[in-house]
């Protein structure tokens, strides 16, 4: 929280919200990152009989194809890995007699990556005549564009500065609170002013996070700064009761 003089006798408490506040959007962000540009893909395999098959896979990267003779394709096998943990995943690789084409990512879906195998299959074994194996990822592209929209729609409000003007011998005060959305002006009389206040709000990294808050005759309470430590809000606080004629101590609840 910063408190100085614009002009002489004319006095500004400008603060802000501050990093632990921020995290919440931010790890929304990194999330729709991950979802979008590691995890969302979309996969599809067509084929004709005697003709050729195309391979296309489909990322935030672009689309790039694949072409080889329907000829070619010898049917699909399931390949399986495991982690440190044990949990395995699976995925179709198609045999096209050069070389095992990965048909799509890894997956804990065994019945999808089954039934796509088995189709694969039936067309390399003539029992079908195309080949049609779709595996679109909605799931991952609607939970990365949430998890963006998330973020753009908290992050806003909850970068915001705040601040209050007032000058000596002038009875009213001015509090500004301003987002990226917008702004909320109040003015109010000194004498409504009933208390300036340290609230702690909570631990967070081995830091007691708190809040200077201005509080009115009336309950209502406005935001002045958030901050990690109280030392220095409490030395603002005292200078700030002084300037509007409280006289009282520091106070923390």
């Amino acid at each position: 929280m910063d408190l100085y003089e614009a002009l002489p006798g004319q006095h500004i408490v400008e603060g802000e919200t501050v990093s632990l506040f921020s995290e919440v959007p931010l790890g929304f962000l990194l999330a729709a990152v991950v979802l979008l540009v590691f995890c969302w893909h979309s996969v599809q395999l067509t084929g004709q009989r005697n003709g050729e098959c195309v391979l296309t896979q489909t990322s935030v990267a672009g689309a790039y194809h694949w072409h080889f003779p329907a000829s070619a394709l010898r049917g699909a096998q399931i390949q399986d890995s495991r982690d440190s943990k044990g949990h395995r995943t699976y995925r179709v690789a198609l045999d096209t007699r050069t070389d095992l084409l990965p048909l799509s990512w890894y997956s804990t879906d065994l019945e999808q990556v089954q039934q796509e195998a088995d189709a694969v299959n039936a067309f390399a074994q003539g029992k079908s005549p195309n080949l049609d194996v779709k595996e679109d990822g909605t799931l991952m592209l609607e939970a990365g564009l949430v998890c963006l929209g998330l973020a753009a729609l908290i992050w806003p409000p909850l970068c915001v500065r705040f601040e209050l003007q007032f000058a000596a011998g002038d009875d009213r005060v001015t509090y500004r609170r301003v987002t990226r959305l917008g702004g909320r002006r109040r003015e109010f009389a000194r004498g409504q002013i009933r208390d300036v206040r340290i609230e702690h709000l909570i631990k967070w990294r081995g830091k007691a996070w708190s809040r200077v808050r201005l509080v009115l005759e009336d309950g209502r309470k406005f935001t002045l700064s958030h901050y990690p430590t109280i030392d220095a809000l409490e030395r603002d606080v005292v200078k700030l009761r002084t300037l509007l004629g409280i006289g009282r101590s520091a106070q923390s609840v």
